[in-house]
């Protein structure tokens, strides 16, 4: 599961322990295609994928597309897009 936000160049993976062996692998495959930074903790609840993680134990990942002040440019889309076309390849792989 994935939910998209802006900005940070981040994502987050983890929630309370609570997400299964796989997300580790996933995750690092993710930073790896993606040049974003893996954070498996942060200090929030309540989000879809921290919901998804509790309810489900499934992997979910929550990605901060781009970088600088919200609203960012829509020129940054193409670059975002580049970015997250390697995770979404990657995840119809496992």
């Amino acid at each position: 599961m994935f939910a998209l936000h802006t900005q940070g160049k981040e994502f987050y993976w983890g929630y309370e322990g609570l997400e299964p062996p796989e997300s580790e692998a996933l995750a690092k495959e993710f930073a790896r295609v993606s040049g974003y930074k893996s954070v498996r903790y942060v200090d929030s609840h309540a989000g879809y994928k921290d919901w998804f993680v509790q309810e489900f134990r499934r992997p979910g990942f929550t990605f901060e597309l781009g970088s600088g002040v919200n609203p960012l440019p829509i020129c940054q889309f193409p670059e975002m897009v580049e970015e997250m076309i390697g995770v979404f390849l990657s995840a119809l792989h496992q």
